[in-house]
């Protein structure tokens, strides 16, 4: 029948664990000084084998041992707990010793015998210095034996040692962590630094976020990493560094939204990390393939992640401030000034393009007689007739030059008499307002065949204009 020994210590578990926990020790790593210890202490007893090990909260890992441990336990190197002998003895704070396991009642059914034909054991507590027991030293052999009272004292007095032992592998180990965990704080403030510094020069949110995930990439060793946001009702990428898993080429809109409003780290070694008060949502999606993310990654990513946003949000700021110090209020077209700094860059240009200056006839009439409110209403009907008589690539260059006056930039010189069609749109538009005789008077001037620059062109095309106005309306040049 089973043994009625408890397997745990209720009153010590929970801190046991704890210590064995704060040892930090490699469960797949052989100390040389335990190994030792068991080379020595099996040549003393002449048992098949000698062990130490240390009985986690829900399992027996074999730390060091000499003799033959059977091949499917030398290859795991752990075992679950409940088929351990030893967690009786860290249980009890003990010894035990079973001269032979099927001779016992409570011992014959016991899963090492069962299974690996054990016969006898003999095992001590690793106490720690604050009376945790930490494991065992043990003896374990296919044949009965007997164990004296002075052998048992002498291994006692090796499980002391072990326990030493294990305790300075426990501080070497923490301190060979902290040393890591100072390097790789160092490491990523430096580059956080950096990053931040860096950013101060740039007004453009792609090279924002291509700088982003390159400083976290190189910074934390990622096999992959992007910064992802919601672009016309999809999820895109505005950089990307390495491979990233394939979950990230699936993500949706309302995906995306949901990682960065839960901070959700999914499997697969994915660490999503929110751009906060940025909307459509954005994240840096972060990647590694095996291994761990260590205890500062989330400070990195998050550290990057505030940094991007608030650049983000100045780049945006400063481009709603450019936009509206180049948008015509009442209209929403560009400028005075917008074509002004249009005219500054001449390579936005190209070498030939036609210039297009009309104003409306009639508007200070129409002024007079229906309010200015009117006035307005018909400016901005004005500016949107023009808008849809021009070509896409053609759209971003209307202009209220001032009043009632619109300049056009047309790339190209073809003549394709837009002006025509212009005037054309603007007597349909008059319609609206009866009683009031409002036209479109256009003057065009082309570069370089007219004037070699746009301020000259300008000149040409209001001049032409007045001509128009004046009921000359000379043949337009094609």
């Amino acid at each position: 029948m089973p043994t009625a020994r408890p397997l745990t210590n209720p009153a010590e578990e929970f801190e046991r664990v704890k210590v064995l926990r704060s040892l930090q020790l490699d469960d797949a790593k052989l100390e040389q000084s335990l190994q030792e210890i068991v080379q020595r202490v099996g040549a003393i007893y002449g048992t098949r084998v000698c062990m130490v090990n240390l009985v986690l909260a829900d399992r027996h890992v074999f730390q060091a041992w000499s003799g033959d441990l059977p091949p499917d336990l030398t290859a795991a190197r752990q075992m679950p707990r409940e088929n351990s002998i030893c967690s009786y003895v860290v249980a009890s704070h003990v010894p035990l010793v079973i001269e032979d396991l099927l001779e016992s009642d409570e011992w014959r059914d016991q899963y090492m015998s069962a299974t690996y034909g054990l016969r006898f054991y003999a095992g001590v507590p690793l106490v720690s210095h604050n009376t945790h027991a930490l494991g065992t030293l043990c003896l374990a052999d296919i044949e009965p034996r007997t164990i004296t009272a002075e052998g048992l004292e002498t291994l006692q007095m090796f499980a002391a040692r072990a326990a030493a032992e294990l305790e300075l592998a426990g501080e070497h180990e923490r301190a060979r962590s902290l040393r890591e965990q100072l390097e790789t704080t160092s490491t990523y403030a430096h580059a956080v630094a950096e990053y931040m510094l860096a950013l101060q020069s740039i007004d453009d949110v792609e090279r924002i976020a291509d700088l982003a995930v390159r400083t976290v990439t190189r910074a934390s060793r990622l096999d992959g990493c992007a910064l992802v946001g919601v672009l016309d009702d999809d999820v895109a990428a505005l950089a990307a560094t390495g491979t990233l898993p394939e979950i990230v080429t699936v993500l949706d809109p309302s995906t995306l939204d949901s990682w960065c409003a839960r901070r959700v780290a999914p499997p697969q070694m994915i660490s999503a990390t929110p751009l906060d008060g940025i909307r459509p949502p954005m994240a840096i999606i972060a990647s590694r393939n095996g291994g761990s993310w260590n205890a500062q990654d989330p400070f990195l990513f998050d550290a990057v992640a505030r940094a991007t946003s608030a650049a983000i949000a100045r780049c945006r700021r400063l481009r709603d401030l450019e936009e509206a110090a180049v948008t015509d209020e009442l209209t929403g077209i560009g400028n005075r000034r917008a074509l002004e700094l249009l005219a500054a860059h001449p390579r936005r240009l190209g070498d030939s393009y036609r210039v297009l200056l009309g104003d409306l006839a009639g508007f200070k009439s129409l002024n007079d007689q229906m309010g200015h409110s009117v006035g307005d209403i018909l400016l901005r009907d004005v500016a949107r007739a023009i808008m849809r008589e021009l070509r896409p690539s053609d759209a971003s260059r209307v202009f209220r030059y001032g009043g009632d006056e619109f300049v056009i930039v047309l790339g190209g010189t073809e003549g394709d008499r837009v002006a025509e069609r212009l005037e054309h749109a603007i007597e349909n538009l008059a319609r609206e307002y009866p009683g009031i005789d409002v036209r479109l008077d256009i003057g065009e001037a082309v570069v370089p065949r007219d004037a070699e620059t746009l301020e000259a062109a300008l000149k040409i095309a209001d001049q032409r204009m007045y001509e128009r106005k004046r009921g000359a309306r000379p043949s337009r040049p094609q």
